[in-house]
Order: C-alpha cells, then structure tokens, then sequence
C-alpha cells in the first residue's frame, strides 16, 4: 500500500510539472510557409476557434495559432480583445496560400474581414510574416 501512494504522489507531481502554467492544454504542431516554419496552437474546436489569441500581450516571432474549420468557407476574423498585430493567412484545403491579411487590435469598431476565397484553415502569426498568397503550406 505504501508504494502505491508512492507512485501516485509521483505520478501528480509529474503531471503537475509538465503541465502547462497558464492553465492552457495546447496542441502544438508545425506548420511550415515557404522557408518559415512556425509552433502552432491547433484551435479545432468551436471554443477554441472562438477565443483564438485574445488577451494575449505577446506571441513568439516563431509561433502562431491554426484554426482548422469543418468545411472549406469564407470564415471571416477580427481583432475583437486581441492586444497584438496580426498576420491573418487563408489556406485552402490543397495546402495553398488563397488570402492574407494584416490587422492591428481593434479599440471600439470590430470589424471582420472576410477572405476572398474559401479557406479550410487559418494561420495566426506576428504581423509582417512576408507570407504571400499562392505559396504552398506544409502541416504537421
């Protein structure tokens, strides 16, 4: 009995340890845009697609957030509670860049912006990436 308290007092601390401090569970994966590759967050589900980087003050020059949707649509972004530049990058589901866009946090009037074509996923980086629509995107 005494070891089985042992190797489960062990197994919380581990647990503690590793997890993350903000409180946050991300999956992190890779996506790779022209010669940049970038640590993403995975926002798949509805929440998480809906809170995106809000409140955020900072994101690493090398990490950003992919919004992976349901369907190939027109979803459209914007800047509501975000606290830092953004480059918003469409990516249609053969892997192609189909539209980009740069915004700054908004202070009263949040507006979306809808892209041009239809996107199955979106890439959040620092604004100033250089990424260019057409460009082909390497997931995972």
């Amino acid at each position: 009995m005494k070891w089985f308290i042992m190797t489960l007092t062990a197994v919380i601390l581990i647990i503690f340890i590793l997890a993350p401090l903000d409180g946050s569970e991300a999956e992190l994966s890779s996506v790779r845009v022209g010669n940049m590759e970038y640590k993403v967050e995975i926002a798949d589900s509805y929440d998480e697609r809906t809170a995106g980087l809000m409140h955020r003050p900072l994101l690493e020059e090398d990490h950003g957030m992919l919004f992976v949707f349901p369907n190939e649509d027109y979803h459209p972004f914007w800047m509501r509670n975000t606290l830092i530049p953004l480059d918003i990058i469409f990516i249609s589901a053969d892997l192609r860049v189909v539209d980009t866009v740069s915004l700054r946090p908004c202070v009263e009037t949040c507006e979306a912006y809808v892209p041009k074509e239809k996107a199955l996923f979106v890439l959040e980086v620092n604004s100033g990436s250089g990424i260019a629509k057409e460009e082909n995107v390497v997931i995972g």
